[in-house]
Formats: C-alpha cells, structure tokens, sequence
C-alpha cells in the first residue's frame, strides 16, 4: 500500500521508515507543525512524576533551561511514541500506558501516591480530553503547563493533490480527531472530498474516525475505514499490516 502520512514533519518520517520496513510506502502530508512557545518558565516543585500524552511534549520540554535536569524524574507516558521520545530525550524511569488518557490516570493511580508530592503535565496550547482533571478527581495535584503550539495545515502538500488526483495513493494515515477535521477541511479546500473518499482511512480510534466524519457531513461520506482495536501505533500498524 501506498499511504499518506498526516503525522506532524519529524513523527511522519519515522512512521514512513516504519510502513517501508512492513513493505508499504508513504508520503509526508503533515496535518499539525509544532511551534515551541517562546519564554515558557518550567514551574519548580518537587516533582512526584511527569505525564506526557505526546512526543512533541517530551520534545519541547528538553528544549527549555532546566528541562534536562529533570531526566530523572519518573515518567508516565499515554503510549509507546511517547515512551520511546521520553527514553530518547535521557529520562530514566518511564512507565507506558495503553494509549489514551483513562489508561494514563490509571497507571497514575496504580504507581502513584497523591500524597507523595505533585505531578508534572507539560503540554500543548490545545488538549484532547482534560487528563488534569481525571488526575485530580483521583486526589492528586497536577500542574499543566503548554510548551507548544500544534498549528493546523491549512492546504494540502502539492504533491499530495497530485496523488489523490492521479489515485496513485491507497489510503491515508490519521492519529488524532484534531488531524483527522484539518485533513477533511483541507480536502474540501482542494475540491478533493470525493476523490479522496475511496481512500482508506486508517484511524487511531474510534474518535479519530467520529471526528473525521462529523467534518465530512454534508459531503461525501468516507467509507473504508481501518480503525485500530486499541489507541496506539503498535494496533494500528496491525490493522494496515492487514488492509
């Protein structure tokens, strides 16, 4: 298969090596650029533990004065991306959750104690869910501080009009509800809704394809859909290994 990755520009090339290593071949659409935002201040408390629910917040945070200072800290992660940029960035002690935010809060609840000190969540401007708030209806207090900006496309790659056009492409890759309306609303901005309605659309969950709809309504609706039976990359590179 032919797949059109929509994973901001660094997740997409690694996810690309990934799908050619299965013997599928991809191409670049990023649908999100991450932009750091400019003189964040860290909050310095004595960490019981940090949560990151993206790699882009692992990112960021290693970017800032004294984020590498907190490497050994233990780390909750929302799913295996995230717990290899966590690794990758030096953090020492990383637990891996099963790849969305009700699984996070229960690792959290399993590992941690709400009286053995407060808990980290660097993030970005916009959030999928509110894991602050499951934190702390579960006793625990949580500080969430945005370190970065997911800005959406606004247009399709021009290479990627002329995959759709030619049907050269067999289907696209979408992770999060938030990607999955800016890839829709690019799509009519192209008049390409129709010929990118046979595609198949390989989603992360449920809610990534729910929103992918939900922004298609009116217009032609997006039939072949591969939705991974678990939240995380591992489950959905099963399911495309089988499309």
């Amino acid at each position: 298969m032919h797949l059109i990755v929509t994973r901001p520009e660094e997740d997409a090339t690694k996810l690309i090596a990934k799908l050619e290593s299965m013997g599928h071949s991809g191409s670049a659409a990023p649908m999100i650029c991450i932009s750091n935002l400019p003189g964040v201040i860290l909050p310095q408390r004595p960490w019981q533990a940090i949560l990151v629910t993206s790699a882009n917040s692992v990112r960021a945070l290693s970017t800032l004065e004294g984020g590498n200072e907190l490497t050994s800290v233990p780390v909750l992660a929302v799913g295996p991306a995230s717990t290899d940029a966590a690794r990758a960035a030096g953090f020492s002690s990383v637990r891996t959750a099963a790849g969305d935010l009700k699984a996070l809060t229960a690792l959290a609840v399993q590992h941690l104690d709400p009286a053995m000190g407060p808990l980290f969540y660097p993030s970005g401007t916009v959030i999928s869910g509110d894991l602050k708030a499951h934190l702390e209806g579960e006793g625990f207090t949580c500080v969430r501080t945005p370190l970065y900006e997911a800005v959406p496309a606004t247009e399709l790659p021009a290479a990627i009009v002329s995959e759709i056009k030619k049907q050269s492409a067999d289907g696209v890759v979408l992770y999060s509800p938030r990607t999955a309306r800016t890839w829709a609303k690019c799509l009519a901005t192209a008049g390409l809704l129709e010929a990118a309605s046979s595609l198949t659309h390989c989603c992360l969950s449920t809610a990534v394809a729910d929103a992918l709809h939900a922004e298609c309504r009116g217009g032609p609706r997006i039939e072949n859909l591969a939705i991974a039976p678990e939240p995380n990359e591992d489950s959905l590179l099963e399911v495309i290994g089988v499309t």
